[in-house]
């Protein structure tokens, strides 16, 4: 009896600290979205002026400046609600920005990378949230 219950509780630790990982690799750090989104605009955009990898530059690092500063705000305010709707204004504005900066070819590629992106990230929630539930 003594040897069940040692696993039954080995059991429910491990697993206990299984989902305290997997929530953990659920948060989004944003520099590692901005990195990652920027590197992968740059990869398909090999006719980008100097003057216009600069401001994309710019775009991107102010970008992380402004999700970082949404993040501490929720953090302060413990009021998650309105989060998702505020994310995709700073979107939305990056895309505005970048249309300003890039010529109808290189937006419409960016335009096509973002999309796949989004859609990307869309099915891994949908994944995630499938595998969260009971």
């Amino acid at each position: 009896m003594k040897t069940r219950s040692i696993f039954l509780l080995l059991f429910v630790v491990l697993t206990c600290g299984q989902m305290i990982n997997a929530k953990a690799q659920m948060r989004i750090n944003p520099e590692e979205l901005v990195l990652r989104e920027k590197q992968n605009l740059y990869s398909k955009l090999n006719d980008l002026t100097e003057d216009q990898t600069f401001i994309i530059d710019g775009i991107y690092d102010e970008l992380v400046v402004s999700m970082k500063e949404l993040r501490n705000e929720v953090r302060k305010s413990g009021d998650r609600s309105q989060m998702r709707e505020k994310v995709m204004k700073l979107f939305e504005e990056k895309d505005g920005l970048m249309k300003d900066v890039l010529n109808e070819s290189q937006f419409n590629v960016y335009t096509e990378m973002v999309s796949k992106q989004r859609e990307e990230r869309k099915k891994r929630m949908q994944t995630r949230n499938k595998n969260m539930q009971p």
